[in-house]
């Protein structure tokens, strides 16, 4: 039997090439069938189509839900002489393999129901060939093939006949009796090894293989040469584990031979070993058998089906596979081609012309490496500048490239796998700059500061003050708090900790004594100390920082004081500065102004005749007591500026700063019997004085962030000092003077530079851009800004400033004006070819207008004085001629004109005017009132909205829109026609709109009508032009009215679609902006 063959066969690029069958293919009339002409196949069907058809390895398709047959000419012959051959090409499975459909049916619904292929050997499938039902074995898979919708909707059939293979394994089994001729009917080779003597036997066979003369004596190590290479080292390691009986003396392996001038095979070697009673192998036998066929056999289908799984299922990750060492992309499923920001047209091209801004990364060249090596290639969290929604984005890919190999090991295309990990690793930076400040912070803090992480308080950060505190080196980092200091055990320091991370609330010690182990002994310490919690970017609390102050020297200071002579009494109660006299070891307060009793904070107390620590206990621990020890055994004075001092004011702590004198009270004898104490609260000015310094600091980590350097000039000496970034920018290493400095400057731009320092002159600012000329003659952009400082006389003495590099900047704008420059001149010229085109049109639109309208004028002329002339003579069958002419006349008018409205549409439109529709539909139905009373129509109308738009157009649009429920109407039925409008965001309908639109709100303009509706497949297809889905005798018109309305709806940045059944009528939805 013959298939259908068509009179013209296809010229589709996926059909061509293949042989017989392509050519069958081609000619075959797949009209009759289900799945219709190749031109609506879908592209599934096409890309297994074209596999199946240019492969020399034996290929079966089924598909769509008849599961129609294809098969290519390697299969052709299993089919046997005067068999299915050609008659199952395009027919149903089931119509072709009756004789093996219980078996084969089950394994087709398998796939296509989970898409997951399966896998047969030596599988018995009778079919019918050469005019008999013959017993074939198979060795065969079977998988999915998915349509444009990633479902499964055919099975793909790789296979090979295995039946000899079978029938000899068969004849083998029936033959152990006759070994001998069994070995040589499996072809095989045979050889004997007797390890003791080295001495080697084999048959004829063996020697043919190997490229031994026939009479050539053979030992071990000569037939080990003739291995290959690469697998000479592997066979000997398993002919040795082979003679030891611990390995139960079994020997089974493949390798390949590569003798002198004779054919490169693969062989299979089995042997086994005979041990005598000590377990000495004195034996070892064996057979070889060729399989250089069926390992290349076997390769190849496992290459061909691992290629053809990787291009047809789909992946859950972005996937694409390219080909050649042009990287042509032969598939990309949706994911990847999103990352790309393309469309389905990239298929077929290369990667190279379908995505161009790689040519300036290194995708393209680790793409080609990966060709050239056949090294695959992984990337983690890679950079990639991809020109997405009309702008290059910055994205970042774990991908990798893995090659895939042809059956002879060569590198033939590309597998790539990615997933996008913008977020993450955009958050990962900000995480590392946000530590990299933490890190900076703590490491130059003069305070110790620790940072712990986890529930297990691991010390993630140390600065050397707070190891110093600990005793401790740096090796305490990466272990566990509680590890590092086990002393801290029931110190309440761990459950301190404990509670920050848990709950998030900071916890604040002041004096808290803290007993450590120093150089192996404890020793009590007082600390001010907090423990801040630090939240991740979910809000959860990922680990707790310490601060803290060592203010133990201040609680361990014990003073003495004796009392004073009455005189220095009277002169201390009257000083106008803060005085007392401190008698004893135990300091007591012998005597002590108001001004000293106010720094103390201890007003209102009773503190003569009390030690001071006593009176004052707020004071006990900050250092004071061994000042006051120190003056009071030495009798040297001590004095001390800007000291903090924590004391209680109004019943309040508060931390003052003093400046005091400790200065030895003596007796006659010159004995030290106290200590006379002077002071002065200075608090105001220390913390002024930190403030400027916090400033300073805060100035120069801006400048160093900035990338910025900073220079001093003494303008009387012209000595400059600069920072090391400074020297950087200007390409130096070493010190110079401010001539050389300026000799760096560009020639032109020296002037520029003179001005500017007249400039500094005037109004004691330096601000000017200018080129530098480093040594190795290339040249940098820099800026130079500087402020001078005046002395009392308005003498300018200094004049210190910053130097930031531009060059890059000034690049990027000199790029920039050259690219305006290229685009303004490319603006230009298609503004020209625009309104060349225009006047073009409006040439056309006037010879269609004048020229082409004449010759219907002519007609309707000449048809009337005719038919006038000719009335008495005409018969009733000239009658209907002359009616047939009048129509087809007013017919090409109507058609002329349509087409001059749908040009002069097409070429946009003013929507600057504010127009009502309400007005505008007014309009429209008074122009058709004629019509309406003679249809009997109904119209309903709800108010409708004002939008800025072409008055003329829209009017236009509805025109057409009511005609067309005018006209197709159902005969006999008055029309019931509604109008009515809503207003909607753009994702509240069903069109595939960008992320913009979708957020946008339009009026929903919806035109329903009872007439004869349409097929749902053609809701598009009627608003193409000349589209008309009935014949002209049933229902006039030219086929362009619908292609205004969506040309107008377009217009005004708008949206149209129909939806409609056939006999149940249709609606028009028109979508125009409210905004």
């Amino acid at each position: 039997m013959q298939p259908d063959i068509k009179k013209e066969k296809s010229t589709l690029p996926f059909l061509q090439g293949g042989g017989e069958m392509g050519e069958l293919t081609r000619n075959y009339d797949w009209s009759k069938t289900v799945i219709g002409l190749p031109e609506q196949w879908p592209q599934g069907l096409r890309t297994a189509l074209s596999i199946l058809l240019n492969t020399k390895f034996p290929m079966f398709l089924f598909w769509g839900e008849e599961l129609l047959c294809f098969y290519n000419d390697a299969y052709r012959p299993s089919l046997g002489n005067n068999g299915k051959h050609p008659y199952a090409l395009g027919k149903p499975g089931a119509e072709i393999w009756p004789e093996i459909w219980t078996d084969i049916k089950p394994l087709i619904d398998t796939v296509l129901a989970t898409g997951v292929a399966s896998w047969s050997e030596d599988q018995l499938l009778p079919i019918y060939r050469n005019n008999k039902l013959e017993d074939v074995y198979w060795t065969f898979s079977y998988s999915a093939v998915n349509d444009e919708n990633g479902k499964p909707a055919g099975v793909f059939v790789t296979c090979m006949e295995t039946t000899k293979t079978v029938h000899a394994f068969h004849a083998l089994d029936d033959s152990k009796q006759r070994l001998a001729f069994a070995i040589e009917a499996a072809e095989l080779a045979t050889w004997e090894y007797n390890p003791a003597t080295n001495k080697f036997i084999a048959d004829d066979r063996f020697t043919e293989w190997f490229g031994f003369a026939a009479n050539q004596p053979i030992d071990n190590n000569n037939s080990l040469t003739v291995i290959a290479a690469e697998d000479r080292t592997r066979v000997e390691a398993a002919l040795a584990a082979a003679l030891k009986q611990s390995s139960g003396g079994r020997f089974d392996m493949e390798y390949t031979i590569r003798p002198k001038n004779k054919k490169e095979r693969t062989l299979r070697a089995k042997g086994k070993a005979w041990f005598d009673d000590g377990g000495k192998a004195y034996r070892l036998t064996g057979t070889l058998q060729d399989v250089t066929e069926q390992v290349h056999t076997k390769k190849e289908l496992l290459e061909k089906e691992a290629r053809y799984r990787t291009l047809i299922d789909e992946a859950p990750i972005a996937t694409a596979f390219y080909t050649g060492k042009e990287l042509v992309i032969q598939y990309a499923n949706d994911i990847m081609i999103g990352y790309w920001g393309k469309d389905q047209s990239v298929i077929g091209k290369t990667l190279g012309e379908a995505v161009p801004e790689l040519q300036n990364q290194h995708f393209l060249g680790s793409l080609e490496k990966v060709f050239v090596t056949g090294e695959p290639y992984i990337g983690t969290s890679e950079k990639a500048g991809l020109f997405v929604d009309g702008m290059i984005r910055q994205f970042y890919f774990n991908f990798t490239y893995k090659p895939v190999r042809n059956s002879e090991g060569k590198v033939y295309g590309i597998h790539h796998t990615a997933i996008d990990v913008t977020k993450e690793v955009l958050a990962q930076i900000k995480l590392e700059e946000s530590e990299a400040k933490l890190r900076s912070v703590v490491e130059s803090a003069p305070f110790p500061i620790g940072v712990y992480t986890g529930k297990e308080m691991q010390i993630q950060l140390a600065n050397q003050a707070i190891l110093d505190a600990w005793g401790k080196g740096n090796d305490v980092i990466g272990k566990r708090y509680a590890d590092v200091l086990p002393e801290l055990e029931n110190q309440e320091i761990y459950e301190q900790l404990d509670g920050v991370y848990t709950t998030g609330i900071p916890f604040h010690a002041k004096n808290q004594r803290v007993d450590l182990v120093i150089n192996g002994q404890s020793r009590p310490f007082y600390f001010n100390y907090s423990f801040t919690p630090l939240f991740n970017a979910e809000g959860k609390v990922y680990g707790v920082m310490n601060t803290a102050a060592d203010v133990t020297d201040l609680n361990l200071a014990h003073k003495k004081v004796e009392e004073s002579e009455q005189n220095l009494r009277n002169t201390i109660l009257q000083a106008p500065v803060a005085m007392c006299i401190l008698k004893g070891d135990d300091y007591m307060v012998a005597v002590a102004n108001e001004r000293i009793i106010e720094i103390w904070g201890a007003q209102g107390r009773d503190v003569i005749g009390k030690p001071i620590f006593d009176a004052v206990p707020e004071v006990t621990g900050q250092g004071f007591e061994e000042l006051l020890d120190h003056v009071y055994r030495t009798g040297e004075t001590y004095k001390a500026f800007g000291v903090p001092l924590d004391v209680f004011r109004n019943g309040t702590r508060e931390t003052i700063y003093i400046d005091f004198v400790y200065q030895a009270c003596r007796e006659e004898e010159q004995t030290i019997s106290g200590v006379i104490a002077v002071a002065i609260e200075v608090t105001e000015q220390v913390l002024g004085r930190q403030q400027v310094e916090k400033a300073e600091e805060r100035v120069r980590l801006a400048i160093a962030s900035a990338g910025l350097a900073t220079y001093e000039i003494d303008l009387d000496t012209d000595r400059i000092v600069t920072s090391n970034r400074f020297n950087e920018i200007w390409g130096l290493n070493h010190a110079v003077s401010r001539t050389e400095f300026a000799a760096a400057i560009h020639p032109d731009d020296q002037q520029v530079r003179l001005e500017a320092n007249k400039g500094l002159a005037q109004n004691g600012s330096l601000m000017y851009e200018a080129r530098i000329i480093w040594k190795d003659g290339s040249q940098h952009w820099v800026r130079i800004s500087g402020k001078a400082l005046y002395d009392n006389k308005g003498h300018a003495y200094q004049l210190i400033g910053v130097v930031q590099d531009i060059t890059e900047q000034k690049l990027f704008a000199e790029e920039l004006s050259k690219q305006v420059k290229e685009r303004t001149m490319e603006l230009e010229r298609k503004n020209k070819e625009l309104q060349r085109s225009n006047a073009n049109l409006e040439d056309f639109a006037y010879a269609a207008s004048h020229d082409m309208k004449e010759p219907i004028r002519k007609i309707h002329f000449f048809a009337d004085r005719l038919k006038e002339r000719l009335k008495d003579k005409l018969e009733e069958q000239d009658h209907r001629y002359f009616e047939r002419l009048e129509t087809g006349a007013k017919r090409m008018g109507s058609l002329i004109d349509d087409l001059l409205l749908y040009s002069h549409i097409s070429r946009g439109a003013d929507i600057r005017e504010v127009v009502d529709l309400n007005t505008t539909l007014n309009l429209v139905m008074e122009d058709q009132e004629l019509t309406i009373e003679e249809k009997g129509a109904s119209i309903n109308i709800e108010p409708l909205p004002a939008i800025r738009g072409h008055k003329r157009q829209l009017q236009q649009l509805f025109e057409n829109l009511l005609n067309n429920a005018l006209k197709y109407s159902v005969p006999g039925v008055p029309p019931v026609i509604s109008i009515t409008s809503a207003t909607v965001k753009g994702s509240d309908t069903p069109l595939n709109l960008n992320e913009r639109k979708r957020e946008m709100l339009y009026h929903l303009i919806s035109v329903s009508d009872n007439g004869i509706g349409f097929e749902p497949e053609d809701a598009e297809r009627i608003f193409n032009v000349f589209t008309r889905l009935h014949g002209n005798a049933e229902y006039r018109g030219t086929g362009v009215g619908l292609s205004i309305v969506r040309k107008v709806a377009e217009n005004h940045g708008g949206f149209i679609w129909a939806e409609g059944q056939k006999d149940k009528g249709a609606t028009f939805k028109v979508l125009l902006p409210a905004e």
